[in-house]
């Protein structure tokens, strides 16, 4: 297929970024794909899906120590870091050991109903980890927490 002279000028018209072009351009594609001039809701729900990932992976970190206690391992706050360790690390064991079962996952039946089996298995093995009268079920808890989120 041969180019006209015609069209190869108005080709480079276009890409030499001729601003009243390319708005042109832009809008009319934006409008092709129905985007929307107002996407900050998405923002805003991808930056609480940030917050809660992160609150999830962190809140546990001030009162771990209290908890071990707690939960009969050691004597003194000072000699709970060794179990801390575990539980802290369990998140983030799982979660990287799942993640690219979630990513071949979501990619097959969509991100939605991963990202909300995501937060629903957040809330319920949030709990388990709330009410664990042992080590080992708070430390469950946590492996099952990181193997449940995406």
């Amino acid at each position: 297929m041969m180019i006209q002279d015609g069209e190869l000028s108005e080709r480079i018209h276009l890409d030499t970024g001729d601003d009243a072009v390319s708005a042109d351009r832009t809008q009319a594609e934006e409008e092709d794909m129905g985007v929307r001039e107002n996407n900050w809701i998405a923002v805003l729900i991808c930056a609480g899906g940030l917050f809660i990932n992160n609150y999830v992976l962190t809140n546990v970190f001030p009162y771990l120590g209290p908890m071990i206690v707690h939960l009969g391992k050691v004597e003194h706050v000072d000699q709970a870091g060794y179990y801390v360790g575990f539980l802290g690390a369990a998140f983030m064991g799982a979660r990287a050991f799942s993640s690219f079962f979630w990513g071949e996952l979501s990619d097959r039946i969509g991100r939605r109903p991963i990202m909300l089996l995501g937060c629903a298995s957040f809330v319920v093995f949030e709990i388990m980890f709330g009410f664990a009268k042992t080590f080992e079920v708070a430390v469950t808890a946590r492996l099952l927490m990181g193997f449940f989120n995406p």
